[in-house]
């Protein structure tokens, strides 16, 4: 399978693709948010030409396992995903991808503007990296249906 990960943002969302054997992770560029219309449109270009068969998107949860505002902007991007596109998405748990991203980066020797630039895109490899270190089990339970996923819960956290 060939993945997306989205680290969804209101002002920027990370991008990151798997190789063509599903096993790497690496960044593609930051798209800038212009509205979920515009959003959906690029994401969905992208899976055209990259063939990409399922998207991960970053679920950021609270430090105590729920589900705030940005968590619920992140499923209604999901659900309008999943409608146009028509492919698997999951929602990887994650808190403070952005923060384990930045040391990652900081580890790298990135500062400035370099790192905010590389940021968001750090951020998505992180939580696609996680997904793909998980048991396919595991991976299916994070699978997203609109049924199911719009109810505000508590969901244990993931590895990010």
């Amino acid at each position: 399978m060939r993945y997306l990960s989205i680290d969804y943002g209101e002002k920027r969302s990370g991008l990151a693709l798997t190789d063509s054997a599903g096993k790497g992770a690496f960044p593609r560029p930051v798209l800038a948010m212009a509205g979920k219309k515009e959003f959906v449109r690029v994401v969905a270009e992208l899976a055209k030409t990259e063939k990409i068969t399922a998207l991960v998107l970053g679920l950021p949860l609270r430090l105590n396992g729920e589900r705030g505002e940005s968590a619920k902007r992140v499923i209604r991007a999901a659900g309008s995903l999943l409608r146009a596109l028509a492919l698997p998405v999951y929602l990887m748990p994650e808190t403070l991808s952005s923060f384990a991203a930045e040391e990652r980066l900081r580890e790298a020797g990135l500062k400035g503007n370099r790192l905010r630039r590389a940021l968001d895109g750090a951020a998505a490899v992180l939580i696609l990296e996680s997904f793909l270190n998980l048991p396919e089990e595991r991976r299916a339970s994070l699978l997203f249906s609109e049924d199911r996923d719009t109810e505000p819960a508590r969901i244990s956290h993931g590895r990010v």
